[in-house]
């Protein structure tokens, strides 16, 4: 009998708690481990050996991903499948890698924002995150393609707020060592580059800018929601109102200009409610109350104006245009879950599905096909 040498993996799922699903040798000293993150959300990723086993590297253990099989062609040729299980997540991935791991490429599917959109005309729009990074900025130049604009390092990107093709501002949160620092990011060429402009320790709701200059935040406080504004592009913020309105909002509110804002909630009970605001946020009026609905974990609003705004829930979209006196209710598709939203004027509007797909309506969101 040949006699086995046992050597042990801890090094390999040293990051937190993982599942390992195998192990793949292409020689005897290099051979991967695939980790999965399991049901509770656990650092998976994949890790490698160079010296038989000796000692594990892990990749991909910050980006959330769980990998879920591996298949090995040489010492440097290897593909993976799995899926971004956290903090935000994207799904399942095909990635290949030819140079031992130094950098993934995505095969499937095809690249496209996982997290959030936002365009500024009918062909150029930001997207967030992909199927395999929180913290990645996508670019649109043809309104149906994304490529890879730039990553913010160190952050899961929550957010984005652009005026025009190349200024644009991003919200995100610290991914060290399970920070609650928030952070506000400028870019100036187009979300080629990022530079840091404001850190705070309160979750940021939402962001968005109207032109160069002005700019609104909502905040977390003890009382709510915080509004401050901006008038130099980010460098400086200016308390707005504090108010107290339900915090499940926290993932449907925006500003259509500094004073016209609109936000969503589910009750306890899963009741829709939509509140507006005129005044800056200092005082909100509700406008539906006790809509039914289902249990959906996203809502999204989008706005241009005081008296145009969009609804999503599910698969649904209720939107107005007279301030919400009068609302018209679209069902989707019941496989479209929206999970983000983007207009730019009364027609014209995007929504990101929680599968990855786009859709787009040029008729005010009475019809919507995929891109």
């Amino acid at each position: 009998l040949i006699p086995w040498n046992i050597r042990s993996v801890d090094s390999a799922v040293d990051h937190g708690p993982g599942f390992p699903a195998g192990v793949h040798f292409a020689s005897r000293d290099v051979g991967w481990i695939p980790i999965d993150t399991g049901a509770g959300g656990g650092a998976g990723g994949i890790a490698r050996t160079n010296d038989g086993g000796k000692t594990w590297e892990r990749q991909g253990a910050q980006n959330g991903w769980g990998i879920n099989a591996v298949s090995v062609v040489s010492d440097t040729d290897i593909w993976i499948i799995g899926g971004r299980r956290f903090p935000l997540v994207g799904s399942s991935f095909l990635l290949h890698t030819q140079d031992s791991g130094a950098t993934w490429i995505q095969v499937l599917p095809r690249l496209g924002p996982t997290d959030g959109i936002d365009f500024v005309d009918t062909l150029h729009g930001i997207g967030i995150g992909d199927s395999t990074h929180p913290d990645v900025v996508l670019a649109s130049n043809d309104g149906t393609s994304w490529m890879v604009s730039a990553t913010i390092a160190n952050t899961i990107v929550r957010g984005v707020s652009f005026v025009d093709r190349i200024h644009g501002w991003a919200i995100g949160q610290s991914e060290s060592n399970q920070s609650e620092t928030w952070n506000v990011f400028q870019t100036v060429d187009g979300g080629k580059t990022w530079r840091l402009v404001y850190t705070s320790d309160r979750t940021i709701v939402s962001i968005r800018f109207f032109n160069p200059s002005d700019g609104i935040l909502v905040l977390t406080s003890t009382n709510g929601l915080a509004t401050v504004a901006t008038t130099d592009g980010g460098q400086t913020w200016t308390p707005i109102s504090t108010v107290s309105i339900p915090k499940s909002v926290s993932d449907a509110l925006t500003y259509s200009d500094r004073i016209h804002g609109w936000a969503a909630a589910l009750s306890a009970s899963n009741r829709l409610q939509v509140l507006a605001t005129s005044d800056g946020g200092a005082s909100w009026v509700t406008l539906i109350a006790d809509l039914p609905t289902k249990d959906y974990a996203a809502l999204t609003v989008a706005s241009t104006s005081g008296s145009q705004a969009w609804v999503g829930f599910g698969n649904r979209i209720l939107s107005t245009v007279d301030g919400g006196q009068s609302w018209t209710d679209v069902v989707l598709p019941a496989d479209v879950i929206v999970e983000a939203m983007s207009v730019i004027d009364q027609n014209t509007g995007w929504l990101m599905s929680v599968d990855g797909r786009i859709l787009r309506t040029t008729n005010g969101g009475k019809s919507w096909s995929i891109i």
